[in-house]
Order: C-alpha cells, then structure tokens, then sequence
C-alpha cells in the first residue's frame, strides 16, 4: 500500500483533560490546559488533532474486498461488536492492509464517540484553529516505526494518561492499551501482543523512555511522526456522522439530477423522432415505448434514490437522541486489572450481561485493599462499588487478606429485554 507523506505544521494530542502540541517549525512540543491558550501562544493555524489513546477505540476487522460503500455498509452492522458505544453514536473512518484471505481483507478502524468529537471541534473551532483532519493519536505508532525502518514492534511510551502500548505489525497499527505507568514494561508489551493475537516482537522505547528490555531507543514520540501527515494521505479522518450523511445525501442528489437529466434526454429524444419520422408511425410507435419503458425505469431509481434519502434524512434526526453509554467485557476486564496496586494478587473475576462485576483476590494488608476500592469508586466506569467482604488468613505462615468486591460497570446492559419476547435483542 503507498503511503505518501504530508507535512503539517501543527499536530496538537486532545483530551478532555487537557493539549499537548507539536510544532514542527520549531520542533518544539509544549503543553496546554485550553485550546484557547494554544492560539494565543502558537497562533491561530491550520492543525492536524489527534484525540488522546483515552478518547478514541482502535479495532481490527474483517471486510469484504468490495467498494468504499460496501465496506462501510458492512461496518455499520458491525458496530455493535466493535465498539461500546451505540453505532448512531460513533464518529469512525477505517484504514483496509493488504492482509487478504478467504475470510476478507483486513481493515484497522479508530473511532472515537460523537459527543467527544463535536465537543472537541466546537472547542478548537472557537480558537479559531482550522482542524485539518482527526486521526487517533495511537496511529503516529506505525509511522514511527516506518522511520526506523522496522515493519513490526510495540511502540511503548509515556503520556499524560499512562503507558501508552502501540502494536504495529506488518506496517499498520493492530492495537493499542493503556497500561499504569508503575506495572513492569515488558510483562505488559508481552500481554498486549497475546490480546492482539500477535507474536511477540520488538520492544521500541518512544519519547526517551528508559526501558531496559528495549530493542530500540528514540526520542521521537508518536505525535512528532504524525507531523509527516502520513494517515491523511490514506484517507483517514474521523468525521461526525451528520456530516457523513449530508456527504452522502449530497450524492444521492447528484444522482437524482442525472436520473432527471436522463429523463428529459429521453422525453425530447420521443419527441425528435414523432416530428422527424411522420411517415413511419408504427416504427415511432414502438420507438416510443421503448423511451416510455426506459423513463419509467429511471423513475423508478429515482424513487429509490429518494427512499435512500429519506432514511439518511431520518438516520441524521435520531443522532440527536442520547444513550447511556456500553462498555466491552474485555476493557472493563483490562480497567480492573491495571488498577491492581503492588501487593494485591487477582484470584478471580465474573462478569454477566446486566450483573454486577464480582472480583476475588489477595491482599498483603487491608490498607492495599482499600486503596484498590478507593481507585475503583473514583473511575467514572464504575459504580456501586462495595467491599463484598475481607477475611485474614495464612498462606504457609505468611498472613494475607482474602477479599472480594463487588462493582457495576456503567451501561452494562442484559442482552434480553425481559419486558419483550425471549431472544430479542437489546
């Protein structure tokens, strides 16, 4: 796949707590509460944005090799899978590999949810900062990665939000996690590459970040590679979903205008032959129901057309509509796991549709197990969250505490609507 590089001169990380920017006129980076307070230090200017690893989903798939339009059809249906977050509700765009099998072509979706990405716009919007594209942060990884002239690795580095693990394999980003910055590098790079289904590779040290079991060290840091712009030239760029349909809408009228075009061609074409031909009546006769014939058909289209139009029309209304936000088993799972302080050893979880998050383990003391409570009820994922009960106890003669604790992940729905027939679907 090509990829050819843009330069852009401004790229500036997002996240609702706050803006990191790299300016590549002076290869600087600089960091900012608002984007109010980047204009006024950097300029009002034309940036590529890069929501933070926290505020977007990167996710890989199988499409058919088929059409852009086909694709995204498919995606659609697929959203529910995909991501936690209601799919009338999810700003996305995708990248296809040249991964090819009986199963489909590869494709690596990032996604972010609407309300963030329309918060975020009208926020750089009233800096009067020009947004040139939106592209997750984590996808600076891959180019990173093409620098050193490497095609796989995990790209490790430290943000504002915690280690940022980046797999990027055979060339593209594959997946990428959050992990505590306290929790041993290379036992959490091996156990982001088993989730990705990945073999182990090398360990690439972004940033500076001093890592021992690093194979490869730089001091570039993923947002400086997307100053090369490489992820535009693909076609990646989250957009809202109203503005994807009013896109799409607008073809379906260019359609419609052909449609009628065709239509008055063939009208006057009739026309052309009944004055031209008076003295063959029965030829124009069935020329004229051949025409009749052609502008019913493209009449019909033209309802079709306008059927499609109604639905994008429709489709537009409901993304006004709110929804609780889901969330995914396996980032609830992830989320539990990387809040384990040191000292604490998880012995078990369950986890059901619609149930409450039952979590079993080992303490050295009572004071780890309340810091663990503690770092549960502050993450706005949870709540409800209850020490179920903590025993003491002995293994060999070293004393512990046994507990277990009891918490609801938000928008965890049941997949049955008890109030309606078995089997349907929430």
């Amino acid at each position: 796949m090509t990829r050819q590089r843009t330069a852009v001169d401004l790229v500036v990380e997002w996240s609702p707590r706050g803006l990191v920017a790299f300016d590549a006129k002076t290869k600087q980076l600089a960091s900012f509460d608002t984007a109010t307070e980047l204009a006024a230090s950097l300029g009002a200017r034309e940036a590529l944005v890069a929501p933070s690893r926290r505020s977007t989903f990167v996710r890989s798939v199988r499409v058919p090799n088929a059409t852009p339009e086909e694709i995204r059809a498919v995606l659609q249906v697929k959203m529910v899978d995909l991501f936690p977050v209601p799919p009338q509700d999810i700003a996305y765009d995708y990248v296809l590999t040249d991964d090819v099998t009986e199963e489909g072509r590869l494709a690596i979706v990032g996604a972010m949810p609407a309300a963030e990405l329309r918060r975020m716009l009208e926020e750089f919007k009233s800096a009067s900062i020009r947004v040139r594209g939106v592209v997750p942060a984590a996808f600076g990884a891959p180019l990173l990665v093409s620098d050193l002239n490497r095609k796989n690795g995990a790209v490790v580095q430290r943000t504002a939000e915690g280690l940022s693990i980046d797999i990027v394999w055979e060339g593209m980003l594959r997946y990428t996690r959050l992990a505590s910055a306290a929790s041993p590098i290379e036992a959490e790079v091996c156990r982001t590459f088993q989730v990705a289904g990945i073999p182990c590779s090398d360990i690439i040290a972004a940033g500076g970040l001093d890592v021992p079991e690093a194979d490869l060290t730089t001091l570039e840091t993923t947002l400086q590679a997307l100053g090369h712009g490489w992820p535009l030239s693909l076609g990646l760029d989250l957009e809202l979903p109203e503005v994807v349909i009013a896109r799409h809408a607008s073809q379906l009228g260019g359609k419609r205008r052909f449609a009628a075009l065709l239509s008055v061609s063939a009208l006057l074409m009739v026309g052309y032959v009944v004055l031209d031909r008076t003295d063959a009546a029965a030829l124009v006769a069935a020329q004229q129901r051949k025409d009749n014939a052609a502008v019913d058909k493209l009449k019909r289209a033209e309802s079709v057309v306008e059927s499609q139009a109604v639905s994008a029309r429709k489709l537009q209304a409901s993304l006004d509509l709110g929804f609780d936000p889901a969330q995914r088993m396996s980032d609830i799972l992830t989320v539990v796991s990387n809040y384990t302080p040191p000292g604490i050893w998880l012995t078990g979880m369950t986890l059901e549709r619609g149930k409450a998050l039952m979590i079993r383990g080992t303490a050295q003391n009572s004071n780890q197990i309340a810091d663990y409570q503690s770092k549960l009820i502050a993450d706005p994922r949870f709540r409800d969250v209850k020490l179920v009960f903590a025993t003491n106890a002995l293994i060999d003669v070293t004393p512990v505490v046994q507990f277990s604790i009891s918490a609801f992940p938000v928008g965890n729905l049941p997949l049955v609507d008890q109030g309606t027939k078995a089997g349907a679907r929430k």
